[in-house]
This record gives structure tokens, sequence and C-alpha cells, in this order.
């Protein structure tokens, strides 16, 4: 699989909505889908607009088959420093998963990161979402992002 830049464009918009509303679905966010679509949009803008923002579609072939949103961070207040990398979104279609797909991705970002000077990548998830994100090597900080409610992994780069 490779990841590439997403384009504000109505291609990659109409590639990314359903996978989007999924994966929304999927951490239970209960906006209405056209809030979705524009925190999507959003966050799209943001990837262009600034530089240590990345929002990338992960391909295998010509078929997307998931997405990745991270960056450089700002950090949290009394928790996570500036400077760490920040995994915020991550989906790979159901069928695309158990494969290695998703680590591998995750091994490319984190190395990506590092290259940037990032010490650490840190993340939150749901329960779900948890196993994938530890066998990855991720640890449980203790933590708690004060702005989900979700525990917060770290991964020492």
């Amino acid at each position: 699989a490779q990841c590439y830049p997403v384009k504000n464009t109505p291609i990659h918009l109409d590639l990314l909505r359903p996978m989007w509303i999924s994966y929304m679905n999927e951490i239970e966010e209960h906006d209405s889908e056209e809030e979705l679509v524009n925190g999507l949009q959003t966050r799209i803008r943001l990837s262009e607009n600034q530089e240590q923002i990345f929002f990338e579609i992960i391909w295998s072939g010509d078929t997307a088959i998931g997405f990745v949103f991270y960056s450089v961070d700002g950090g949290i207040q009394n928790l996570i420093p500036a400077g760490y990398g920040y995994i915020m979104e991550f989906y790979l279609l159901n069928q695309w998963r158990k494969r290695g797909i998703g680590a591998n991705v995750v091994s490319d970002i984190c190395n990506k990161l590092k290259g940037l000077g990032c010490p650490k990548v840190y993340l939150t998830t749901i329960v779900q979402s948890e196993r994938f994100w530890t066998n990855t090597g991720f640890n449980n900080s203790g933590l708690i992002d004060p702005d989900n409610g979700l525990p917060i992994l770290i991964k020492e780069l």
C-alpha cells in the first residue's frame, strides 16, 4: 500500500466521503452527514494550507482503501509537549484489515515524523482499536485526552 496526499478535488472528496462516514460511525461520532463532510473538508483544507499537517489516501494499486490524517503537533497543555507526532485519524476499509497493511502504513508515518524531528508519536484510540495500536508499538500512557476523554497512547521513535 502507498499513501498519497489528499487534494481538494471532487474526485478525492467522492473517494473519501463514504470511508469518512464509515470511520466516523465506527468511532461513534454522531454528527449529521453534512457536519461530518464539513469536518472532512476542513481537514483537507488544513492539510493543504499547513506545512506540518498531512492528509493522505491509502492506496492498494488503483484502489483507495483508507486514509490517515496526522501532524507534527503543538501538544496538549500539561500532558504532551509540542513537537510530538500526532496521528489524528486512521482508517482502513474492513476488507483490507488484518493483512499487515495498517501496520506498514503506521511504520511509514512514524518514519516520516521521525524525519521531521519528532521524538515520539501519540494518538487517542477507541477500545476496539487499542490492540492494533499496541501491536504497532504504542503504549498506553495512562493519560486521558481532555478533548475526547480517550486514552493517549505514545510510541517512542
